[in-house]
């Protein structure tokens, strides 16, 4: 090799060298300091956290878990209601009594298993109904109904078909009525958890 060949290695070696440090000053390095510092600021959230966490005081902890668990309660009775006949033909005849609605007639229907969801939130819900005539005057009708479906268990109206009472100068009016009670297993589940805590 001549000496004017090694001269040009050497100077291309150099430039190539230049180029590379150049490269690692302008992208490798401000990259690796970001990833620095998103590590430390992981890191601070996370003794953040912890310190969050282990300041809450216990009382406001057992406080929320009082709520879950009464809300919980609430659903589970709601849904009893629609699982258990006589509870259902119970809480119907009280609301009946407070509106001044008649009741003629109190049936189930047959239950059905409803697929919901789909992948891992899948599941099957029971849907009870059931189909009664009452007769009362519209005012007292529509509180009936309204409270129907906002107190007795997990309900929906599913039809009410109504028609006018034929008696001489009633005011009232007959309605059959169809309701689609939802059970979500939530009952059974909390029988089996008092049966596995004995």
């Amino acid at each position: 090799m001549n000496q004017n060949a090694t001269r040009r290695l050497l100077t291309e070696g150099v430039i190539g060298l230049a180029v590379c440090a150049g490269a690692y000053l302008m992208l490798v390095e401000p990259a690796e300091r970001r990833l620095s510092a998103a590590r430390a600021e992981i890191d601070s959230l996370k003794q953040r956290a912890a310190a969050a966490a282990a300041a809450m005081p216990a009382e406001k902890v057992r406080e929320a878990h009082r709520l879950v668990e009464a809300a919980r309660r609430a659903v589970i009775d709601r849904e009893r209601v629609a699982t258990d006949e006589a509870a259902m033909f119970g809480a119907v005849m009280a609301l009946a009594e407070r509106h001044g609605v008649r009741v003629d007639q109190l049936l189930p229907t047959p239950a059905k298993q409803v697929k919901v969801g789909e992948g891992p939130a899948a599941g099957v819900e029971t849907r009870r109904g059931y189909s009664m005539v009452v007769s009362a005057e519209y005012g007292a009708l529509a509180a009936f109904v309204g409270e129907v479906q906002e107190r007795v268990g997990l309900t929906r109206v599913r039809a009410i078909r109504l028609s006018p009472d034929s008696a001489p100068g009633s005011r009232s009016v007959l309605a059959t009525i169809e309701t689609e009670h939802l059970s979500l297993g939530l009952a059974g589940a909390a029988r089996s958890d008092a049966g596995g805590g004995r």
